[in-house]
């Protein structure tokens, strides 16, 4: 089966539980027959895990004067 664009959707409305009944049936009914489905399931759960959450954006600083003694040796 393939893995439809509108489904990703209805995963993550799944996961905020803001679905309507209906693709609430239809989530459950792939996330038990469908492997791929339940991988982007899975995906999904792990994006929004709470420590995933806490940790706070990468700060990338660049130290030039390292950088061009690193480059000219």
């Amino acid at each position: 089966m393939a893995f439809e664009p509108k489904d990703i959707t209805l995963l993550w409305k799944y996961a905020s539980d803001s679905c309507t009944v209906e693709e609430k049936l239809y989530v459950e009914e792939k996330l038990r027959t469908d492997l791929e489905f339940t991988k982007k399931w899975k995906l999904i759960q792990q994006l929004n895990s709470p420590e995933l959450k806490e940790k706070s954006e990468v700060e990338i600083s660049v130290d030039t004067k390292t950088s061009t003694a690193q480059t000219t040796k």
